[in-house]
């Protein structure tokens, strides 16, 4: 690797770690992989103009942020004025990993999964979103149980956890019952692709805000 290179990777990784360790993070994104381009589609950025810098990392083998970053854990890094929207990497093992988008003091972050190998936030792959309380359908049971782990802060599984996000957001709030009511009511919000989506599918997850 050249010099220049050397340097510049260098200090990319060490202003988005430094960033990170203080908190300073911008907007909330969703990062999404599309295995048939080998790029990692980001909704949600900041555009931080000529500053616009990505870096895709590995995880830790449970799935959290790594908060020390070797240059084995850099899948690609790349500095270029669309880099907030998307990237191309390459073939990917399946596993989870990070992107960071970076440039101008602050850092926008999220999750994203590559292929349909063990995940460390859910155990049934096959499991539909919204299926809270694992009955095998979408009812209005699930808003209950929703409204259960809410106010109790407990769940009885990851994958009741997952499934409880209904609108993938990375949380589990009103938000989700609200969804499956609307869902129900027949008011079917086709980007949540609620009752066909499973768990598998989520490009964020509950469990890496529990880190």
């Amino acid at each position: 690797m050249k010099l220049k290179k050397i340097l510049f990777v260098s200090a990319a990784v060490a202003a988005m770690t430094g960033v990170m360790a203080t908190g300073a993070l911008a907007a909330d994104i969703t990062a999404e992989w599309n295995a048939e381009t080998q790029s990692v589609v980001i909704t949600g950025a900041e555009d931080k103009g000529d500053a616009n810098t990505i870096l895709v990392l590995a995880t830790n083998e449970d799935g959290s942020v790594l908060t020390e970053v070797t240059e084995s854990d850099i899948k690609q890094i790349n500095e270029q004025s669309d880099a907030y929207t998307t990237v191309k990497v390459g073939d990917l093992p399946a596993g989870t990993y990070e992107v960071r988008v970076g440039g101008d003091g602050t850092v926008d972050s999220a999750l994203f999964n590559v292929g349909s190998g063990d995940s460390p936030y859910y155990d049934d792959g096959t499991r539909k979103v919204g299926d809270a309380n694992t009955d095998g359908g979408i009812s209005i049971t699930d808003v209950s149980a929703i409204s259960t782990m809410i106010s109790t802060n407990t769940y009885e599984s990851k994958d009741a956890m997952e499934a409880a996000d209904a609108n993938d957001d990375g949380g589990v709030s009103v938000t989700d019952a609200t969804a499956i009511a609307n869902y129900l009511a027949g008011n079917v919000d086709e980007e949540l692709q609620l009752g066909t989506k499973t768990l598998a599918d989520k490009t964020n997850y509950v469990g890496a805000n529990l880190e």
